[in-house]
């Protein structure tokens, strides 16, 4: 951990208290000096530190800014298992992860960026992802399993993102399947799961899981449509909220993963499922069937009984809820 990495970490753990540059050097067993660069370098980065002389730094609340050494200083279980990059700007956190799965990268490896131009979601959506105010994520994995039990990552991820959130921010959430996560009925998270299979094997490659989450409203509002649709998991910003959301949620989405079978996310994802017994719309690519969502399987497929009265289980897609006149409902 650099110098700098270290000061930041320590400015967190500080709470809203101002620490002399002196106490910071002999904690950290560094000069006055490289302290005093760390702080300014921290600086032009974006945090929003305050230095008052004669009562030292501290760092203000509304500073939430990403940092690797956050997201590393607040795991607790996991620090050995993930390198974390961050980057300013990316066209989509998934994409610029599977490139550095094709160079050798090692499960485990998280890319995380301040804003994506071109994030996605199902079926090519773009998800809206201004910057500074979410977090997006892409976890890399390289699983030694069969291409269909891809879901459980995909239900695994969404449940450790629903219970993260509500522990962070302390709020009831959602899950529409297979994974989307809402409260008070606004969509706040998606995720999107995507690999490469092994034609030999017949198993996974490798597989990216990317989460985002809208943690704060932008400035100039949601677009368009998610005026209705989006909302945010928080009301204003909060000190280091963000980095403590990521490391919550690597730390719970790697206990399930390492116990995939187990399926100890099951349950936490099943009570959070919205439109169980409620009709649906199927959304195919070229038409959308009614039915009624009866069951989730082991495996996380929606079973579902179509007007025919024929069942079948859904493996992936997209499906919304419908209410009375048959209209959406929002989640």
């Amino acid at each position: 951990m650099t110098v700098k990495e270290k000061v930041l970490t320590f400015l967190l753990g500080a709470e809203d208290k101002s620490i002399s540059g002196e106490e910071i050097a002999k904690a950290l067993d560094v000069t006055r000096s490289a302290v005093w660069k760390a702080i300014h370098s921290l600086q032009k980065d974006g945090y929003q530190i305050e230095g008052v002389r004669n009562k030292g730094y501290r760092l203000l609340a509304d500073s939430d800014k990403l940092s690797a050494a956050a997201i590393q200083s607040n795991l607790k279980e996991e620090k050995t298992k993930f390198v974390i990059q961050i980057y300013e700007e990316l066209p989509s956190t998934n994409q610029k992860l599977k490139e550095l799965a094709d160079k050798g990268a090692k499960e485990g490896t998280v890319v995380l960026a301040e804003c994506q131009k071109e994030g996605r979601g199902q079926r090519g959506r773009v998800f809206y992802s201004p910057p500074k105010t979410g977090l997006y994520m892409s976890i890399l994995l390289r699983p030694s399993m069969e291409q269909t039990k891809a879901m459980l990552f995909t239900a695994a991820a969404a449940a450790a993102a629903a219970l993260s959130i509500e522990e962070v921010v302390g709020v009831k959430t959602q899950i529409k399947w297979v994974n989307d996560i809402f409260i008070d009925g606004k969509k706040v998270c998606g995720i999107l799961t995507e690999g490469s299979m092994s034609m030999e094997s017949g198993e996974m490659d490798c597989l990216v899981v990317g989460i985002g989450i809208n943690v704060y409203r932008p400035k100039e509002e949601f677009p368009g449509k998610l005026k209705n649709t989006a909302s945010a998991i928080c009301k204003e910003t909060g000190k280091n909220v963000r980095n403590i959301l990521a490391a919550k949620l690597l730390e719970r989405f790697w206990r399930y993963y390492q116990n995939l079978d187990e399926k100890k996310f099951y349950q936490d994802y099943r009570e959070r499922l919205v439109g169980l017994g409620k009709e649906i719309l199927i959304c195919k690519k070229d038409r959308q069937v009614k039915a009624k969502a009866v069951d989730l399987d082991d495996t996380c497929g929606l079973v579902v009984e179509r007007e025919d009265g024929i069942k079948e289980t859904l493996r992936g897609g997209e499906v919304r809820i419908l209410q009375g006149g048959d209209k959406e409902e929002n989640p």
